[in-house]
């Protein structure tokens, strides 16, 4: 509870009436002075005492997709009669992720307050509490609680449509076959070398007899898991809008390979736990949003002032050493996650999404070369989606 601005200049011009009535002897200041010091006191008292509205929050939804709008409500408690304190509902702290525009009247206590929100970043955002302004009918004190509770809202990335999926990643391109057994790992057949196979699957006995490079085709069950490898570190990405874009990309790609039945793994350079979807998972717009919530920037570590490689996590690992192919999902990538993605333990189809106004330098383009890596480069999710189908389409 504080004084407005008003009841703070009635207080000083009280305590300057009541000085010049002590010292002139003033009858007429005295009374003035106690009048006004009175009416003030009354104004803090009727504060004080008045009782604690509520007002409630209501949002038409509580899951949505980053960039798509929504209608939240504020309702006001009633007008009371003669003699009530003056309510102003104040305009909610709905946090920096949460773009606000109010398009109802902001005063009226009959009619409820209408805002069209936006959320601008993934996550898991709060709404409110809303705020209620309390002032006495002078003027000159006013009180602000927060009343009711704030709303959660889940803000999922904004996926785009990915129109194919390289044939590497289906399933049906590690059926068994010739009386093989899944766990035995034994070659299933031979096929034509692409670029990004692993030389050490090339078969060169077979490859010296056609005349064509040739390469081998396991059935090891765990070799059907695509992975998804995202970069969370800060120092990789110009803005956040970046990284939001960067994210867009990353949950369209668990989305189409759980639409098409292609087991796929959701995993980060930091170090968080990895979610995964088996073949024949759906993954449900809540499941995209809750999987992709505690995937959120993250400070530059120790190693990278050091300049060692980017230490990706035991977790990480494991699951790549199972991938039949991994897509790293950056921005700008740092030579500490170049050297991480350098290692014999990644699988040998390896594609590099790179997501910012700039080109890839060519320390990437090296990098690449060497790995035998794929480079898709864009300025948002949509730009390296039509790339992402066009080369996927190549591969087929």
């Amino acid at each position: 509870m504080r004084l407005t601005g008003t009841g703070a200049g009635v207080l000083a011009t009280s305590v300057v009436l009541g000085g010049g009535a002590v010292s002139l002897a003033s009858p007429a200041l005295g009374v003035v002075t106690v009048a006004t010091l009175l009416a003030m006191a009354s104004a803090v008292l009727l504060v004080a005492s008045a009782p604690r509205l509520v007002a409630s929050l209501d949002v038409e939804a509580t899951l949505v997709r980053r960039g798509d709008h929504l209608t939240a409500r504020l309702r006001l408690p009633p007008a009371r009669p003669l003699l009530r304190l003056a309510v102003e509902l104040d305009t909610p702290d709905f946090g920096p992720a949460v773009e606000a525009e109010a398009v109802g009247p902001p005063r009226d206590s009959g009619t409820p307050w209408t805002f069209r929100l936006r959320a601008t970043r993934h996550g898991t955002v709060s709404l409110g509490p809303p705020v209620l302004t309390q002032t006495d009918p002078f003027g000159l004190c006013r009180r602000r609680t927060s009343v009711g509770s704030a709303c959660r809202l889940l803000v999922g990335p904004a996926t785009v449509d990915l129109a194919r999926m390289p044939v590497y990643s289906r399933p049906a391109a590690f059926a068994s076959g010739r009386g093989t057994t899944a766990d035995s790992g034994e070659t299933d057949t031979l096929r034509a070398y692409e670029l990004g196979d692993d030389i050490r699957l090339i078969h060169w006995p077979n490859s010296a007899r056609t005349g064509e490079i040739l390469v081998r085709r396991h059935i090891t069950p765990q070799a059907r898991e695509f992975v998804v490898l995202h970069d969370t570190a800060s120092i990789s990405y110009a803005s956040e809008e970046d990284f939001e874009a960067a994210v867009d990309f990353s949950a369209s790609l668990v989305a189409a390979a759980t639409a098409r039945d292609i087991a796929v793994r959701l995993a980060t350079t930091t170090g968080e736990a990895s979610r995964s979807w088996s073949e024949g998972d759906r993954c449900t717009a809540y499941d995209l949003a809750l999987a992709f919530a505690a995937v959120q920037l993250r400070g530059p570590g120790a190693h990278e002032a050091r300049g060692e490689p980017l230490p990706l996590g035991r977790h990480v690992r494991t699951g790549l050493v199972r991938a039949a192919a991994c897509t790293v999902v950056t921005g700008e990538p740092v030579p500490a996650l170049l050297d991480a993605l350098r290692e014999s333990a990644l699988p040998g189809r390896l594609t590099l999404v790179c997501l910012g106004p700039r080109r890839p330098d060519e320390a990437v383009v090296r990098w690449a070369q060497e790995r035998g890596a794929v480079v898709v480069d864009a300025a948002d999710a949509r730009g390296a989606a039509a790339q992402w189908s066009a080369w996927s389409g190549a591969r087929r």
